[in-house]
């Protein structure tokens, strides 16, 4: 096969699509660790930039705009799926501090009742997004 010949030049066209569609990239790779955990997860790109407009494009702990990643709220490993009533975005450093804790150990009840209600609005403006595109 072409690929097995020409590694090197599969390689980097691997890199450059990944770095022109970082979103669909991401979403990509959400799809492949659900698939493992056995959890039908459809979170799509678009679903990714509504969610990050909501919450303004920083993390919604700490406020840092840079290394902002889309997390589920309530846990993979608990067999949640990313929807987008379950996104919550977070920088990387957040993230790594919340891990696969539930939502409880790692916000306050302000915290939650906020981001419950960015989700829910990250939901609305997706849906309308929808009904004027088709």
């Amino acid at each position: 096969r072409w690929d097995h010949k020409h590694r090197k030049q599969r390689r980097e066209m691997v890199r450059s699509w990944r770095r022109r569609n970082p979103e669909r990239y991401k979403a990509c790779n959400r799809r492949r660790r659900a698939i493992k955990r056995q959890v039908q997860e459809n979170f799509t790109a678009e679903m990714a930039i509504c969610t990050k407009l909501v919450f303004g494009h920083q993390c919604f702990n700490c406020g840092r705009k840079n290394q902002i990643n889309i997390d589920h709220f309530r846990p993979l490993s608990a067999g949640n799926a990313l929807t987008l009533l379950n996104a919550i975005v977070l920088c990387r450093y957040c993230n790594s501090k919340k891990l696969h804790k539930p939502p409880e150990e790692f916000f306050t009840s302000r915290q939650i009742k906020r981001a419950q209600q960015l989700m829910q609005r990250a939901e609305k403006l997706y849906n309308s997004t929808i009904k004027q595109a088709a």
